[in-house]
């Protein structure tokens, strides 16, 4: 289930997760989008709906790779566009078409 879906059900449903739960979870997305720069990459579409959250282990994984491109060495990735979504884009990717790893926190 995509992150999205799964805290909408959570509300939908009255239903709560302690605090430490949710925190294991937003340290495995910070996780798995660290380990996309250290693989070298870019992600650039950093959202709820592309983490899937298994139910029965709990564990997260990043999904959608359309907008990751190779990290340059200068560590600025500039094509002259926007990518990601418009509701989470970082700000410097959306005015100024640069993305650096701090785009995707």
């Amino acid at each position: 289930i995509d992150l999205f879906d799964f805290a909408a059900s959570l509300e939908k449903n009255n239903t709560t997760l302690h605090v430490s739960r949710w925190l294991n979870i937003f340290l495995q997305m910070c996780e798995v989008v660290k380990q996309a720069h250290i693989d070298g990459n870019l992600y650039r579409d950093v959202k709820p709906e592309n983490y899937r959250y298994d139910l029965n282990d709990g564990l997260i994984k990043l999904v959608d790779f359309g907008e990751m491109v190779p990290m340059p060495s200068n560590g600025t990735y500039y094509d002259g566009r926007s990518a990601g979504t418009m509701l989470t884009i970082a700000p410097e990717a959306l005015y100024e078409f640069k993305y650096t790893r701090f785009s995707d926190i």
